[in-house]
């Protein structure tokens, strides 16, 4: 017998649930429905493509987008399984579902917040992770609105970034920068054999439209991923593609996801789109974005008495042929000028990028992933650059009229396979091939020349990483992880100039590195055991890292240098090291945890440090074969108390942590004096006469800090996070140049940020989200910024340089400096040029101030229009503040309006 819905009311029952009595449902039993009913997340909002079914799979049926779904033939005393990724599964007899009326609930499967998914090189259960790990997920980076993905690293993991131009960002960690952190996407390391130990800006390249989410594992992590971690990894994790779960025959899974953002700080206009189609054994995800990006404008409130910071008062323009120096103003309506000089000219630029990637997995025990990724961008300026002046004390005194980047190109392809049936040899095996090719072009011209100087670089990078997981015991308590690395680099090298009249190509200036090929080869293998105490309340492991470099450059006879046979035949260098790392996390009574970690870390010398030929401020560096692995011994120790239940729905509580850490540095690779093959130390390039210099293993030193964050939340509506960080450090500096007055005392070291912190304040209800939020940075006086050289003055005092370090110290802060000053002349406004806070002659003298402290305030909302469409708004900066973070040499986003709206659309 069939009772059909028509029996009492086809749209009553449908959208309300059946009105009669509920019969006792052994009495019931053979009866049969036909039921409508109605999932909802935990918002009170549909959730569409929620699977049901009973376990004979006689009933099934999946949710449309308003979260419906008729069930077909049900009987009274079956129990129907609700299953939905990231939600907690329900199974649920049918005579309880028409209790509720037809309308059931499913909630998030929330984790404890210190728990974060490590998808690295494996996926490791939280509680047995001893490092910190911080994350961003897609939700975060949809509600803040995120232009980039560093700009996600610093509003919500805790990093900081250093900028030297709008198209760029370098995450800094512990006192670790560029080339000793280590960036991943979907498992391959980015970094490759040209990562400089400066400022980098590759992480753009990865599209964070396309992100699921961002992992940053914080302090050494070189036992897994060999060297450059030093500092941290941060690991992009793009989305996959998902597989259809509906068990009827011939279904499919379809998703949709649109963007389109504009911000008025830099005029961005995004726009963004991937689609997701899915059958049960292979799915299939294309994503594609393009952003394109104005001039960006600084904020106009400045500290008092300082009118003059990081105004662009005068800007280079190629007129009819000649170089023009051209005031940054407007012209109005009535024919005056009004400034613009808020506006860094000179910070434009667009990207684009695509991603499709393919999954077949025909069982619960093997998948495959084939992943395609192409970014590409315009020319990107090098602002700090477009604003250097060979004065000073005069703002005209521009001293290039070009200097950009050609377009950032990455291209990678990659096969990842998992086999997760058991063998003698392993229970779960990983492995990803990987190709790589990247484009890095750099184009310069002094102002008032005619030829542009450009350097081309471009890196094939060849990679297979193996990961094996075996339990040693029936328990699993007992498990070994081990592993291999295989890593090729070629690299390829040109440089000359262009001339502006004809575009004619002339190769004749010094390649950046060696011109006739370069290759750079990783070998590594690893093994780690871990022990899980029999109540899981106590985890260990330590594990072995042996890892090969070999490096080798051949050099072209042509070059500018005399280089020796020996050269032109080729120069290598093969270095070995063996890490180690030991660590226990102790989840105690009480919801006590403590991790505590001890672990050696190193970073292999690369192309950049052992090859690079490169002329800056008078000197050149020059090639040193005999380089050897940077090294750190890293203690942490990491105390965190949970308050409350707030894995739970509606829940109150709070998470407490505080992580302290010493790192000690040895064999820091740093430029000194060095010699040419023929026993020199100067060269002569056209007119100018350069001092060599050479990197060298000469440095050593500390860096401790610790970081305090706490989370708290209350029921489903509230949360609170905060979280502060501090990193301190040091280095020696030892010169015996000079028997008779040798060095040896300790400086600040370089890449350690001001003390920064951050606060939030969430307000979620069903269509509404709200987030206020404060970012604070603290000052670094100029005695704390890294030192270049000492010397000694006649007195014998030691004198500190500290102009061309990686700190920039030059592109700080300074005690004075022009404006542009609007005055009243016989009634009409004009502007003019101003000093501000000459000295006690009257001249434009400045002196570095370093950095000082600000925060910025910032507002995030989301509202859902439809089930389909969800529009958000934001203000960043609401004060208009104007600042510039340490090291970098662009100034930040004044007050900035966000508008974006988001769909999503499946089946």
């Amino acid at each position: 017998e069939t009772h059909l819905a028509t029996e009492v009311g086809y749209d009553n029952l449908f959208r309300q649930g059946s009105a009669t009595a509920i019969p006792h449902p052994l009495k019931r039993s053979n009866v049969a429905y036909d039921y409508l009913v109605t999932v909802l997340d935990e918002k009170d909002a549909p959730l569409p493509g929620v699977c049901i079914y009973t376990d004979d799979y006689t009933v099934t049926a999946t949710t449309d987008m308003e979260g419906i779904a008729v069930l077909k033939d049900v009987k009274y005393n079956q129990e129907l399984n609700f299953t939905f990724i990231g939600y907690r599964s329900l199974k649920l007899p049918f005579y309880e579902i028409r209790k509720k009326n037809g309308k059931i609930k499913m909630y998030p499967e929330v984790k404890e917040l210190n728990e974060v998914v490590v998808v690295g090189r494996r996926d490791d259960r939280p509680e047995e992770v001893p490092y910190t790990i911080g994350q961003v997920t897609r939700e975060q980076l949809a509600l803040t609105e995120s232009q980039t993905t560093v700009d996600a690293l610093q509003q919500h993991a805790g990093v900081f970034v250093q900028k030297s131009q709008m198209g760029g960002g370098s995450p800094i960690m512990r006192g670790f920068e560029a080339s000793r952190v280590l960036l991943v996407v979907d498992g391959v390391r980015m970094n490759n054999a040209i990562y400089r130990s400066g400022h980098l800006q590759n992480a753009i390249t990865i599209d964070n439209g396309m992100l699921e989410r961002m992992e940053v594992t914080f302090g050494p992590g070189s036992l897994l991923y060999g060297s450059d971690a030093m500092g941290g990894v941060v690991h992009f994790r793009s989305k996959e593609p998902k597989l259809n779960f509906n068990p009827v025959p011939g279904s499919y899974h379809m998703e949709n996801n649109f963007f389109t953002r504009f911000a008025s700080a830099n005029e961005e206009k995004s726009v963004h789109a991937d689609v997701n189609f899915g059958r049960r054994a292979w799915a299939s995800l294309t994503s594609f974005t393009y952003t394109d990006y104005g001039n960006l404008r600084a904020g106009n409130n400045r500290p008092a008495g300082l009118e003059h910071l990081g105004r662009r008062l005068f800007h280079v323009q190629r007129v009819d042929g000649s170089d023009q120096v051209v005031e940054n103003v407007l012209l109005n309506a009535d024919s005056t000028f009004s400034d613009n000089s808020n506006v860094q000219v000179g910070t434009a630029y667009s990207q684009l990028d695509f991603a499709q990637k393919i999954k077949y997995q025909p069982n619960s025990r093997i998948y495959h992933l084939l992943n395609f990724q192409f970014s590409t961008s315009s020319d990107v300026p090098r602002y700090d650059a477009l604003t250097e002046l060979t004065n000073p004390r005069d703002p005209r005194s521009l001293k290039w009229a070009d200097w950009f980047y050609g377009p950032q190109k990455r291209l990678l392809t990659s096969l990842k396979s998992r086999y997760s049936n058991p063998t003698g040899w392993y229970d779960r095996a990983t492995f990803i091939a990987s190709y790589q090719h990247l484009e890095e072009d750099r184009l310069k011209r002094r102002i008032k020349r005619n030829q542009r100087k450009f350097s081309l670089e471009n890196v094939d990078v060849f990679s297979l990483t193996a990961d094996f997981d075996k339990k040693l015991d029936t328990s699993g308590r007992n498990q070994l992880i081990y592993g291999l690395d295989l890593n090729h680099n070629l690299v390829r090298s040109e440089a000359g100039n262009v001339l502006m009249s004809n575009e004619g190509l002339i190769l004749n200036e010094l390649s950046r590195y060696p011109g006739n090929g370069n290759r750079v080869t990783t070998s590594a293998v690893y093994a780690s055991l871990r022990r899980t105490s029999s109540d899981s309340t106590l985890t260990a492991h330590a594990g072995l890292r042996y890892t090969t470099t070999t490096l080798f450059s051949k050099f072209s006879n042509d070059s500018i240098i005399i280089w020796p046979q020996q050269y032109l035949d080729g120069i290598g260098n093969t270095h070995s090291d063996l890490t180690w790392s030991g660590g226990i996390t102790y989840s105690a009574p009480g919801k006590w945890q403590l991790r505590a970690l001890l672990s050696k870390a190193f970073r292999s010398p690369n192309l950049d440090d052992f090859a690079k030929i490169r002329e800056k401020n008078g000197f050149v560096t020059i090639p040193n074969p005999n380089l050897k692995p940077e090294t750190s011994i890293n203690a942490e120790l990491s105390l965190s108390k949970q308050l409350g239940n707030m894995a739970q729905p509606r829940s109150r509580g709070a998470l407490l942590s505080l992580t302290g850490y010493y790192t000690r540095i040895k064999d820091f690779i740093v430029r000194r004096e060095a010699y040419l093959p023929n026993g020199s130390r100067m060269l002569v390039m056209g007119i100018d006469t350069l001092e060599t210099i050479g990197n060298a293993n000469a440095a050593s030193g500390f860096i401790y800090g610790g970081s305090l964050n706490a989370t708290a939340q209350f029921g489903t509506k509230w949360r609170i996070a905060s979280g502060i960080h501090f990193t301190k450090g040091k280095e020696v500096y030892f010169d015996d140049t000079d028997p008779t007055a040798v060095i040896d005392t300790l400086v600040p070291a370089s890449h350690i940020p001001p003390t920064y912190g951050n606060f939030s304040l969430t307000y979620t209800a069903r269509k509404f989200t709200l987030r206020a939020a404060l970012n604070y940075f603290g000052k670094k006086p100029v005695d704390d910024y890294g030192i270049v050289s000492l010397i000694r003055n006649s007195d014998g005092q030691l004198i500190a340089k500290r102009d061309g370090g990686s700190d920039n110290i030059e592109l700080s802060y300074t005690t004075a400096g022009y404006y542009f000053k609007e005055i009243n002349e016989n009634g009409r406004r004009r502007l003019q040029l101003t000093c501000n806070n000459p000295n006690a002659e009257g001249e434009c003298d400045p002196e570095y101030l370093g950095t000082l402290s600000y925060t910025t305030f910032n507002l995030y909302t989301s509202y859902q229009l439809t089930k389909n469409l969800t529009f958000n708004f934001a203000v960043e900066n609401i004060t208009d503040r104007h600042y510039r973070p340490f090291a970098s040499g662009i100034s930040g986003a004044g007050r900035n309006f966000i508008f974006s709206l988001r769909a999503k659309f499946g089946q």
